[in-house]
């Protein structure tokens, strides 16, 4: 899972992402600060497995900064 965003220097440093999958939930902070590691286009969230759905939630909740996302992006793994 990856998430893009336009990096600067006003944007969050803490931004939640709430990522839902079969295990529960995880939570990854991502810094809009920096430019993303993917070809400064995409920031890894992690891998996780899903059923029917995906909830991706994405917050401005006691953030330090502007929250800017362009997308996410769902990649399929083969096992």
């Amino acid at each position: 899972m990856r998430l893009a965003y336009t990096h600067h220097k006003n944007r969050a440093s803490n931004v939640p992402v709430t990522i839902g999958h079969i295990g529960g939930e995880s939570v990854v902070k991502v810094d809009e600060r920096e430019a993303p590691q993917i070809d400064g286009l995409f920031e890894y969230l992690g891998s996780y497995e899903f059923a029917d759905e995906a909830v991706v939630t994405i917050s401005n909740k006691d953030v330090d900064g502007y929250v800017v996302i362009d997308g996410v992006q769902f990649l399929l793994v083969d096992e």
